[in-house]
């Protein structure tokens, strides 16, 4: 049986961390469900008119010739957008820094029109799906860099306080009051039912969404602690001299690409279900030029696949498309930590119940209201939308609005 002081402490911690972190959590929960579906929602921001210009996939050489001519430094990072159906229309992207290198970089969009001239205009569906997914990524701040990963990465710690917390305050009472749901005159209890209801089922989610950001937001300590500890130096010092090696290969010339069609169908070879969506090109200037195909297979269980080529010659330098075919436990690993956190697994199935508990996730986080009557519309902030008859809605009422609210 646990103390009642250490009840009470945990109490308190729980208390303060989602009042400390429930704002941003919110928000990144909701962009979070929305960020399954950020291509759809990029298309849907476009008007029909500016959707249908394009590329046909055959005169796609001049038009990548023709961008890093004007734009030499959308060769650093830029994508080719393949069109949903067959014999469609392509586009190429690029983001290039701010003017001033303040706020977040401008992302562009080229097309070769049959007169043979490229035009370069902002891309029209970038604008609202890397919002949402910026939102998303860091907790509602407006650029994605490594303060704003840093803020992120202290909200999930909160966040993971406040689950072990949670729990362990709950636990006396597990049995008794899982499945309570004690609706009637006392609106603070009929929250707190509803609160740990929710919770209790969407633990599994919120473990793997809280671990999972600690990762992404801290990766790169994580790396240089794991040198430290592991080779007893810096990361900087385990690299090798330059001076030990060959000399750096020379700049290679964009001219030489080879054509995307033929890279794409090397990638089609590797498996005859691949349905490519995109080459994204990194450096194509540089010694290390590379391509990566990205795609979907739908004999495979990661929904998202991909194969990175060498663009000039062709050679496969990693290959995502043959993870059915490795041992089941290479493949689990492939779909856990950061799969599971992206929903890149499992297909539509299980992106769709991956959604759910993120929509869920706003009742959880909203649930527990303290206050009843005219107080409580006050205190319900984001929440106190949906009223009836001056009462506030259930948390469940928020939830299904969530859920028909996902596009």
């Amino acid at each position: 049986m646990i103390r009642t002081d250490i009840i009470r402490l945990y109490k308190s911690v729980h208390t303060w961390t989602g009042i400390v972190a429930g704002m941003a959590l919110f928000i990144a929960f909701y962009a979070g469900a929305l960020t399954l579906f950020k291509d759809q929602i990029g298309q849907w921001a476009v008007p029909p008119a500016t959707a249908a210009g394009g590329t046909v996939p055959d005169r796609l050489p001049g038009l990548i010739q023709g961008v890093l001519r004007e734009r030499p430094q959308a060769g650093e990072s830029f994508e080719i957008a393949l069109a949903s159906t067959g014999g469609g229309m392509a586009r190429m992207r690029w983001n290039e820094p701010a003017p001033d290198g303040q706020g977040p970089p401008r992302s562009f969009a080229a097309t070769l029109g049959v007169d043979g001239i490229v035009r370069i205009a902002p891309d029209p569906e970038g604008g609202l799906a890397q919002l949402i997914y910026t939102l998303h990524a860091v907790v509602g701040l407006p650029v994605v860099n490594g303060f704003t990963l840093s803020v992120m990465g202290v909200v999930a710690v909160l966040y993971t306080l406040a689950l072990v917390s949670g729990v362990i305050v709950l636990l006396p009472t597990l049995t008794r009051d899982f499945f309570a749901l004690r609706l009637g005159g006392n609106l603070k209890r009929m929250w707190l039912d509803a609160h740990n209801v929710t919770g209790i089922v969407s633990l599994p989610f919120h473990l793997v969404m809280a671990l999972t950001s600690v990762a992404f937001a801290f990766h790169d300590r994580i790396y240089d602690a794991q040198d430290w500890l592991i080779h007893g130096t810096p990361a900087a010092a385990v690299a090798p001299e330059p001076a030990s090696g060959p000399a750096p290969a020379a700049a290679r010339d964009p001219a030489a690409l080879q054509p995307p069609q033929e890279l794409l169908a090397l990638a089609q070879a590797l498996s005859a279900t691949f349905v490519p969506q995109a080459l994204d090109y990194h450096d194509v200037a540089g010694a290390d030029a590379s391509v990566t195909v990205y795609g979907t297979d739908p004999a495979a269980l990661a929904r998202q696949m991909a194969v990175t080529l060498d663009p000039y010659s062709g050679r496969v330098v990693q290959d995502d498309l043959t993870v059915p075919r490795r041992p089941w436990w290479t493949v689990f690993l492939h779909c856990t930590w950061a799969a599971l956190a992206a929903c890149w697994c499992g297909g539509c199935t299980l992106c769709w119940r991956w959604r759910a508990p993120g929509c869920f996730t706003a009742a959880t986080c909203c649930g527990w209201k303290p206050a009843a009557g005219a107080s409580a519309r006050a205190a319900n902030g984001p929440c106190s939308a949906g009223t009836r008859s001056g009462w506030p809605q259930p948390p469940w009422a928020y939830a299904w609005a969530a859920w028909r609210g996902c596009p």
